[in-house]
């Protein structure tokens, strides 16, 4: 039996604003294959002992505060010391309705610190999706434990509107902000069926909408296509799909079933009651191979992207395949959809 030092990670838990100890704050240290525990005692103080050695991700939660994460690093026989100031948590509360005053359940509201339009700003939004609050029967919603700052941003989304953003909100640390009142505007609709090429309908095609994302930067602006707020679709037995909520504008529909080519008809302009869409998905080709490194063993773990030849790099926009799975341990990958004829 061959017993590996460990190593010790404590240190203290405070108030960021008044240096007070926080008493019964948990932690929770996370890395592969191990997760340990502990509370801050009532000086504050914290010690996770046993400790692996290797990089954690930190989490410490209380419920007053807003939860802190970070990562650390420790070494064998070790003792690492991390204090972590937490700020006490804001909260919004208030209520979402439609034009004609009628409460919106269901409705997603999120809050994001800062605005803009910039990358940062649309990756800070993307990522806080994930924290999301609905609103309930009566429309309220209450958001806690929000990092406090001035000119945060309010967004809110559900499938049957058009999704609907505030500016210039502020918050202050342990302070609730009441009485927010969301108006929201039912959206347009667009409707299609998907078929094959006798006119037959097709059922379980994956239908997605896509809008033109504009980032702002120091030398212009950059339009990327992404996903936008709206689930993906599956037609029904009779080959039929719907999208609700959606704002006048172009868009990109795309649908895919395995064993056709994917479709897309870009532009699809939103502009009112518009007829209904018909797709027609032709059988599709694969591209199977294997990715090696220079010794010529198999590489594990990579995506493989197929664009459309003159479309060049793009991760995201109409055209666009890759492999569903990593590569495999021998290097082996497959990308199925793709158009006969057409050059990647």
């Amino acid at each position: 039996v061959v017993l590996a030092p460990t190593a010790t990670l404590s240190g203290l838990i405070v108030d960021a604003d008044t240096g007070r100890p926080v008493a019964g704050a948990r932690l929770v240290a996370r890395a592969p294959g191990a997760t340990l525990l502990a509370r801050s005692g009532r000086d504050g103080r914290y010690a996770i002992r046993a400790l692996p050695p290797r990089s954690y991700e930190l989490e410490v939660d209380d419920s007053r505060f807003v939860r802190w994460t970070g990562s650390v690093d420790v070494s064998a026989g070790q003792a690492e010391a991390r204090d972590v100031p937490l700020v006490r948590g804001a909260a919004v509360t208030g209520r979402v309705v439609d034009e004609q005053g009628v409460p919106v359940e269901g409705a997603a509201v999120q809050i994001t610190r800062g605005s803009g339009d910039g990358m940062r700003a649309f990756v800070r939004r993307m990522r806080a999706r994930g924290d999301a609050v609905r609103t309930d029967r009566n429309g309220v919603f209450t958001a806690e434990r929000l990092t406090p700052g001035r000119g945060q941003r309010l967004d809110i989304r559900h499938e049957d509107f058009e999704t609907r953003s505030l500016g210039g909100i502020d918050l202050e640390p342990g302070v609730t902000t009441k009485g927010v009142r969301v108006v929201l505007r039912r959206g347009l609709e667009l409707t299609g069926i998907v078929v094959d090429e006798e006119e037959r309908p097709l059922a379980g095609v994956d239908v997605e909408l896509l809008q033109s994302f504009t980032f702002r930067a120091r030398r212009g602006a950059t339009a990327v296509m992404m996903p936008d707020s709206f689930p993906r679709r599956e037609t029904g037995p009779d080959g039929r799909f719907r999208f609700q909520g959606l704002k006048a504008g172009d868009y990109t529909l795309s649908a895919r079933r395995p064993g056709y080519a994917r479709a897309n008809i870009d532009p699809v302009k939103v502009a009112g009651d518009g007829e209904p869409l018909e797709i027609v998905l032709v059988p599709g080709v694969t591209i199977s191979g294997f990715l090696r490194d220079a010794a010529g063993s198999g590489s594990p773990g990579w995506l493989v992207m197929a664009s459309p030849e003159g479309q060049g790099q793009r991760s995201f926009g109409p055209g666009g395949l890759r492999t569903e799975e990593p590569s495999g341990p021998d290097g082996a990958f497959l990308i199925e959809g793709l158009a006969e004829g057409q050059g990647y």
